[in-house]
């Protein structure tokens, strides 16, 4: 997930911070990044976040709402410590799939629960905006690359139609605070 993050705008001067819920992840991360001056890694619970207001120029949330326990208090948080913009990629609550898979044993224990756009909205309540976008991802994790562009063929002709669109197990949700 965070493979050439920092790298990415190579040339300009930014800092990253990353959080990470679980110690393990966390270790892991101090270790990718040890020589790396522009990531800083700190453990953090989404739902209490461990910085001052306005700390960032923007948050970005990846998979993360549908495991907090509170995603109102985590949408607050996030709200309270960017100056400017939210980016999320977060499961579709309104995906068949994506509600049949939380109904197993494991998404259970884990406590996952998707949220429609309509609940992600009123998370963000008092924002300028808020834009969620569905996006079709069918591939499946570690394809051979030789089988990925049949994949990629169904996820993009999926996104085109519209009652398709939403079953993605997948969104992009956009933020503007200001």
């Amino acid at each position: 997930m965070y493979d050439n993050f920092a790298v990415s705008f190579q040339g300009e001067s930014f800092h990253y911070t990353v959080t990470e819920y679980s110690p393990n992840a966390v270790k892991v991360l101090l270790k990718k990044y040890l020589e790396d001056s522009a990531v800083s890694v700190v453990q953090a619970d989404a739902q209490a976040l461990p910085f001052e207001d306005n700390a960032f120029d923007m948050v970005l949330a990846f998979d993360v709402l549908h495991h907090v326990e509170n995603p109102l208090k985590m949408a607050q948080e996030l709200m309270r410590v960017s100056r400017k913009h939210i980016f999320m990629c977060e499961a579709c609550g309104l995906s068949l799939v994506r509600k049949t898979v939380e109904k197993t044993r494991a998404s259970r224990e884990k406590g996952e629960r998707s949220y429609t756009p309509c609940s992600i909205r009123s998370f963000f309540q008092g924002c300028s905006s808020v834009e969620i976008v569905p996006f079709y991802f069918f591939v499946p994790p570690k394809i051979k690359k030789k089988f990925m562009r049949p994949f990629i063929t169904v996820s993009e002709i999926g996104q085109r139609i519209p009652g398709l669109r939403w079953q993605s197990q997948s969104m992009s949700v956009y933020v503007s605070l200001k």
